[in-house]
């Protein structure tokens, strides 16, 4: 090769690196500015969407209240009513015979009582999941579904309701718990 090829080869790559090298230099900056832009975007998304399913939550345990609370003062409502027949009867009717048909007419106190498990578990694992399996109000609510009180209370009604009563007043207490923490937490995450 002699010295002019060179010069002109030389002269060639020399104008395509002046042609070519902002390209590629904006080409990189770009891309690095481009990618940049969509993480921050990508990150607003998520706190956005972190926000409104902590916003949806906080809505769920709320309502859930006060369904609890529309179902605590229901089962108030009902069971003074039923205990206040039992005790009527109790007090007018000696037969056992009569005291079965009444026990047998009574269908309400069995939705309450068939629902009471799952209302339970339901609430264990809400607690669980906010870590207060540790409290008292845990404590106890385990020990509701450990025991067979509803089943081995089949004769009397008045014990059966007001242990019905208990177990729906300790649900609401740890259902305004679970909403408590629900929304300490809440807080703390935006506010910040």
């Amino acid at each position: 090769m002699d010295i002019e090829s060179v010069k002109t080869i030389t002269n060639g790559v020399v104008e395509v690196a002046k042609f070519w090298g902002p390209s590629i230099i904006t080409a990189i900056l770009g891309y690095s500015l481009g990618k940049l832009q969509f993480k921050e975007r990508i990150r607003e998304l998520e706190k956005k969407n972190a926000y409104s399913a902590s916003e949806r939550l906080f809505e769920y345990y709320q309502s859930r209240e006060k369904e609890l609370d529309e179902s605590y003062k229901s089962i108030n409502e009902d069971m003074g009513f039923l205990l206040g027949m039992d005790m009527g009867i109790d007090m007018a009717l000696d037969s056992a015979e009569d005291k079965d048909s009444l026990n047998k007419t009574i269908k309400i106190y069995e939705v309450y009582e068939k629902m009471l498990p799952y209302q339970i578990k339901l609430t264990m694992r809400d607690l669980e999941k906010y870590s207060l399996q540790e409290t008292e109000e845990f404590i106890k609510l385990k020990s509701f579904l450990d025991q067979n009180v509803l089943h081995d209370q089949k004769n009397n009604l008045s014990d059966k309701i007001a242990f019905l009563l208990e177990v729906y007043f300790y649900l609401q207490i740890c259902n305004k718990m679970i909403l408590e923490e629900l929304s300490t937490n809440y807080m703390k995450v935006f506010v910040k």
